[in-house]
């Protein structure tokens, strides 16, 4: 004999909350959707700077350039590690060669410049090795390319 069951408390609110969770996860997942760089920039990278972006702006060096154009960069990423306890800056390359600190960019002239990008933590750790816990802006210039 086959008996029906009734649905039992345990199993509608286990129920509910997968119902939940899906709702949930469907919020987040439009919200990753609309990228990090914010301001509705029409499809632009906001880790990137490209050359088009650098060739409107008449800014003298690269950091004036950063600071009008990706502001964000310029932040520290964390506010500290084990070793250091102060705030973390991003270190800059250039054409895939350690350059300086972040002020580094005050010595780099926008003539130079072809593009410039933002690298996280993780993926300079990567590329780089470890020590940029603040990420990496890696410029590129127009004779390297």
């Amino acid at each position: 004999m086959i008996r029906a069951s009734m649905p039992t408390r345990r199993s509608t609110g286990a129920r509910l909350l997968v119902q939940a969770l899906l709702a949930l996860g469907s919020v987040v997942i439009a919200g990753c959707a609309t990228g990090a760089g914010g301001g509705g920039g029409g499809g632009r990278n906001p880790d990137v700077i490209t050359a088009e972006e650098v060739a409107s702006r008449v800014d003298s060096d690269g950091y004036e350039l950063v600071q009008s154009v990706r502001p964000g960069w310029l932040r520290p990423r964390t506010t500290g590690t084990f070793s250091s306890q102060g705030p973390v800056m991003p270190e800059v390359f250039i054409d895939g060669s350690y350059y300086g600190p972040i002020d580094a960019l005050r010595n780099v002239p926008t003539t130079s410049i072809d593009s410039i990008e933002f690298i996280g933590a993780s993926d300079a750790t990567t590329l780089y090795g470890t020590g940029y816990m603040g990420g990496v802006i890696h410029v590129h210039t127009r004779t390297a390319g």
